[in-house]
């Protein structure tokens, strides 16, 4: 038993795959929606969800719900894999 909590350890740390940076990813947002000259609210009311909630995703404190990320997308003009990756994601 301990040496497959040990095994499953080095595997974990070993993978290519990082976790997603909340606070790379809030950044990114807050970003996005003052390039498109929209307020916290203004874009909580499009979604309809509040203003509190866009504020904890922008302060790195969560992330928007799945079924919130491509209308979220769509109103910042960017993707998903943008999105969860905190940055703009060039086309080359």
């Amino acid at each position: 038993m301990g040496v497959f909590c040990i095994v499953n350890f080095i595997s974990y740390f070993r993978k290519e795959e990082k976790p997603m940076d909340q606070i790379k990813i809030g950044k990114f947002i807050a970003s996005c929606r003052k390039e498109k000259n929209m307020t916290q609210r203004q874009l909580a009311d499009i979604l309809e969800i509040s203003d509190k909630t866009v504020s904890k995703w922008e302060c790195g404190k969560g992330l928007p719900e799945v079924q919130l990320m491509m209308p979220l997308c769509n109103l910042l003009g960017i993707n998903v894999n943008e999105l969860l990756s905190g940055e703009k994601i060039s086309a080359d």
